[in-house]
């Protein structure tokens, strides 16, 4: 590899070019006196050069070289960008590269520059050193088509969509979708793509939601039994998405608490025949969930009128010495302090004795009966 031993690189001043100045090449010479640009018979600049080479790194990234740096030929136009591409130009592309393939040299990493030198030199894409597996068929020919202000990874995505039989629009939906932030992609995602290419009912907006279910459900989850119809896929995510939404929602209803009513003491219990009666309001969506499940009754949607402190909702349990406590009963309270419901499991009607506790409860702290 050769190397420039006689170019000096330690202290040397970096030179900002202004390409809104009408003579940058002024500035150059006069940062540089004594030194001339190279001519079309291609004399080399050899502080340009050296100067090129570090900020661009091209020895660093062990790759060979199509042309070497003394036979760079400087371009009129003088600004920095203009000069990066003349010269990764001249260095390492003897066949055309594609337009988004240069943002590497803005801030890729070693090993996409390496592609890019790759490419440059006239070989496949599929025999570069470390890219992405399942790039077959007509993958790699779309791949190099994708939009020039496509990032690399999303190059990836648009070419693997359109190489596999997806039209132009749905390529670039993929592309776009957090599915284009990755380089490497799983390859269960190719399932969902093929989805989207066969099913009509897949539409494009349904893009972004449906790879957030397939993620979870699929490659967090690690679940085997993925769809092959569109209809079914569709139906599985509404049903996540409902479930997602019922935490949700009881999750920031859980954040408040019910206002404490009639009294506030956690448990009032009763005494009714030698039994003892348990009355404990429930305090959180959480509980009227768990309640309306245990109950087997539909208490679980009143969430929004305790919020409201439209009424409060008790549950009844019956407390033995040696056993445990026996659920009974879940009553509602109007904010006048009547009582409207009395409903045990299955929505059953209370029982005398039940009754009896209920009246007893009421009494004390002075309820309105029905």
């Amino acid at each position: 590899m050769p190397m420039f031993h006689h170019f000096t690189f330690s202290g040397m001043r970096a030179i900002r070019f202004v390409p809104f100045h009408k003579e940058p090449l002024y500035l150059f010479l006069k940062e540089f006196p004594g030194h001339r640009p190279c001519n079309d018979a291609g004399d080399p600049v050899s502080p340009l050069c050296a100067w090129m080479i570090e900020k661009t790194g091209v020895y660093n990234l062990g790759t060979p070289l199509v042309r070497t740096p003394e036979t760079w030929v400087i371009p009129r136009k003088m600004d920095f960008p203009t000069l990066k591409r003349s010269f990764i130009d001249h260095v390492f592309v003897r066949y055309p590269v594609p337009e988004f393939f240069y943002q590497v040299w803005e801030n890729g990493s070693k090993l996409h520059k390496q592609w890019f030198a790759h490419l440059g030199s006239g070989k496949n894409i599929r025999t570069a050193l470390g890219v992405p597996e399942g790039l077959y068929g007509k993958i790699p020919h779309y791949f190099l088509l994708a939009p020039r202000r496509m990032t690399l990874a999303q190059a990836l995505v648009y070419g693997r969509v359109r190489g596999m039989g997806g039209h132009e629009k749905l390529a670039k939906a993929f592309a776009l979708s957090p599915l284009g932030d990755q380089l490497e992609m799983d390859s269960k995602f190719e399932r969902l793509i093929y989805l989207f290419i066969r099913e009509e009912e897949l539409t494009i907006p349904l893009i972004k939601p449906a790879l957030a279910f397939f993620k979870k459900k699929y490659i967090i989850e690690q679940a085997d039994d993925c769809p092959g119809g569109g209809d079914v896929f569709l139906a599985r995510m509404k049903e996540d998405q409902y479930q997602e939404a019922l935490k949700k929602e009881y999750a920031e209803s859980n954040k408040t608490e019910f206002r404490a009513q009639i009294c506030k003491q956690a448990i009032t219990e009763i005494v009714v025949e030698g039994t003892i009666f348990q009355f404990t309001q429930i305090r959180n969506a959480m509980g009227l969930r768990m309640e309306g499940m245990l109950m087997k009754h539909c208490v679980g949607s009143y969430v929004n009128n305790c919020k409201r402190n439209f009424c409060s909702i008790w549950s009844v349990t019956i407390r033995y010495e040696s056993a445990n406590p026996d659920k009974r009963l879940t009553i509602e309270v109007l904010s006048d302090k009547r009582i409207d419901q009395v409903r045990g499991r299955h929505n059953r009607d209370a029982t005398p004795l039940e009754l009896k506790a209920v009246s007893a409860w009421a009494t004390r702290f002075k309820l309105k009966k029905r």
